[in-house]
């Protein structure tokens, strides 16, 4: 005598697709957590590249503005120096 195989209960299929469902949130929410650590991780390489850069822009500004200054100012001498022949 075969038994007859019981068919799942909505109830019991709903729980299931449920599971299934929450197992499927999970990898996606694994995945965008990646995928958005990955993005940090890439603007902060990029941002401290960018620090990096402004520092030496601001290097060369400097030394700029001190040979400028030197400059002015010995042309200033020199206009000075002109003028009271």
């Amino acid at each position: 005598m075969r038994k007859k195989k019981k068919m799942p209960s909505q109830s019991q299929k709903n729980s299931e697709a449920i599971q299934s469902l929450d197992k499927k949130v999970a990898l996606i929410e694994a995945d965008i957590k990646s995928i958005k650590d990955n993005h940090l991780h890439t603007i902060e390489t990029s941002i401290q590249k960018i620090e990096h850069h402004i520092s030496s822009i601001w290097k060369v500004v400097g030394l700029l503005c001190f040979m400028f200054t030197i400059v002015f100012a010995e042309t200033v001498k020199s206009f000075i120096d002109l003028i009271t022949l």
